[in-house]
C-alpha cells in the first residue's frame, strides 16, 4: 500500500542531514550540504583532488559516528587511502569505536547494476567497442528479488549511514564508446546508476555523494570553466551540484575553487569558497571580496557577476 500523504506532512517529512569536514561546502551549501533526500555531485578535471576530497568526507563522516560504503568504480582509491586515510583519522581523531568505512570495487557498469539487484546486457553494434561509428544498444535482461539484492544486504548487515560513488562517469566511459549515437545509452546508464542511488536513499535514509569527470567546450579556449559529463541525467537527478577548480600558477596550485553550480532557488555559479591542499587535507581558506581578483581570472569574476561571491 502506497502511503498518501498531505503536502504539508510530506513537506516536513523526517531527513537525515550531513555535515561537511569544510565550512565551505557547509556555506556554499546553507549548513545542509549532504541529505538523506538529494544526491550531491562533485565533478572536475583530473587531478583537481575529487578523491582526496571523498576520503576525507568519509574520515569525516566515520568520525562522527557514522557508518560509509565506498564504492570505488575507477580501482584506484586503494593508494590514496593508504596513504590519506591514517592522516585524515588523526587529523579527525576517529575511532574504530565510533564508525566505520566500508569499500566495494564495482569497476564495469555491469558489475553496479549486479550489486543492486539488476543483470543488464550492452551490445555493440556496426563495429569494435573502440570504433567510434559502433552503436551500444542497452538492455535490462532481469531483476532480483528485493530480499536478495547485495546492495541492501550489505546496507543492512553494516548499518550504513552514507554511500559515496567515485565516480559514475568511469564505468560509463570504459564501456560505452564516445560518438553521439551512444549518448542516449550513455544517459540512460547515468540515470540508471544514480536511480539505484536514490531508491538506496529511499530504503535506508542514507546519504549519498557521487563524483564525475568533467569536460571542457574545445571551441571557445577563453571559457575556462567546464561542464558535468552525463550533463542533463545527473542535472535533473542531483539536487547539489559542485565543481572543483585550480588554477595552474604555481603560487595557485594547492588552492581549489569550490563552485555553487546547482542548489534549490540559487543562480548557477552564483557563489564560490576556497580551500588549500596540505599535507594534512583540505582546509578552509578565507578570502574577502577584494582579494578575489588575486585568485580568479577575469573570465571567472566575469562568471562569479562582477566579483560578488
Amino acid at each position: 500500500m502506497v502511503d498518501v500523504l498531505e503536502i504539508d506532512e510530506y513537506a516536513e517529512k523526517e531527513r537525515r542531514v550531513f555535515k561537511s569536514s569544510l565550512n565551505a561546502i557547509n556555506e556554499l551549501y546553507d549548513g545542509e550540504p549532504y541529505a538523506s533526500d538529494l544526491v550531491f555531485a562533485v565533478y572536475g578535471l583530473p587531478n583537481v583532488g575529487k578523491t582526496l576530497l571523498m576520503l576525507q568526507e568519509a574520515a569525516w563522516l566515520e568520525s562522527q559516528g557514522y557508518n560509509i560504503l565506498y564504492i570505488d568504480t575507477e580501482g584506484s582509491v586503494t593508494t590514496t587511502a593508504r596513504r590519506w586515510l591514517p592522516v585524515f583519522r588523526a587529523r579527525f581523531k576517529s575511532s574504530k569505536k565510533r564508525g566505520r568505512i566500508y569499500a566495494v570495487v564495482l569497476k564495469t557498469v555491469e558489475s553496479y547494476a549486479e550489486f543492486f539487484g539488476w543483470k543488464i546486457k550492452l551490445d555493440l553494434k556496426g563495429g569494435k567497442q573502440k570504433d567510434k561509428g559502433a552503436k551500444m544498444e542497452l538492455s535490462f535482461i532481469d531483476r532480483e528479488r528485493e530480499d536478495r539484492i547485495e546492495a541492501w544486504r550489505v546496507m543492512r548487515e553494516k548499518k550504513i549511514d552514507f554511500v559515496i560513488v567515485d565516480s559514475i562517469t568511469m564505468p560509463i566511459r570504459t564501456r560505452v564508446p564516445s560518438s553521439p549515437q551512444n549518448l542516449v545509452v550513455k544517459s540512460d546508464l547515468e540515470g540508471f546508476m544514480l536511480g539505484q542511488l536514490m531508491y538506496a536513499q529511499d530504503l535506508f535514509g542514507v546519504g549519498v555523494i557521487a563524483t564525475f569527470h568533467a569536460s571542457i567546450n574545445p571551441t571557445n579556449p577563453y571559457d575556462t570553466s567546464a561542464d558535468i559529463r552525463g550533463g542533463l541525467a545527473v542535472k535533473h537527478t542531483a539536487k547539489h551540484i559542485m565543481y572543483i577548480e585550480w588554477r595552474q600558477k604555481k603560487e595557485l596550485r594547492s588552492i581549489r575553487q569550490f563552485w555553487l553550480v546547482r542548489k534549490p532557488d540559487a543562480e548557477p555559479w552564483s557563489m564560490v569558497r576556497f580551500t588549500r591542499i596540505d599535507d594534512m587535507g583540505y582546509h578552509d581558506l578565507a578570502v574577502s571580496n577584494d582579494k578575489l581578483g588575486e585568485l580568479l581570472t577575469g573570465s571567472q569574476l566575469k562568471r562569479l557577476g562582477g566579483g560578488s561571491r
